[in-house]
């Protein structure tokens, strides 16, 4: 796997948390906790799933933390010295990866869009079905 992007981090539930790197690489964040280097045990998330990527505050102190919500109201949080720019990263890679796949953002009706979404995003198919009308209109007359 190319890693594009890597930071000692803690993955928290809310309580707890687990030290460990994470790491992004050309189509998810992985992370291996610390703890259990000799086993099987990581956290993969696809980068396709990934709705969204957020700094948030640790505490009301310092925003040291990375929150990433997926598909099927997944949400994952970490905490880590450079999370502004973890954050960047895993936004840029996300781009990247739509416009390797072809896949569209959408932010119409939405207060928090997802980063990308499918060529099946009401959005698009509205500005394709504009777009194929106003290309066809020459045919009607």
């Amino acid at each position: 796997m190319k890693i594009f992007f890597s930071s000692p981090a803690r993955f928290y539930d809310g309580v707890k948390q687990l030290s460990g790197y994470l790491e992004l690489g050309e189509d998810k964040l992985h992370f291996h906790f610390d703890d259990f280097k000799h086993t099987h045990l990581n956290l993969n998330i696809s980068l396709a799933d990934i709705e969204s990527v957020t700094v948030f505050p640790i505490f009301n102190i310092a925003n040291n933390g990375l929150k990433v919500s997926s598909k099927g109201e997944k949400i994952d949080l970490f905490i880590l010295k450079e999370s502004k720019v973890f954050c960047e990263a895993i936004k840029n890679q996300i781009e990247r990866l739509r416009r390797k796949l072809g896949l569209f953002f959408c932010d119409k009706n939405s207060l928090n869009p997802p980063i990308y979404s499918s060529p099946f995003c009401p959005c698009l198919q509205e500005s394709i079905l504009k777009k194929l009308i106003c290309d066809l209109s020459f045919l009607i007359i």
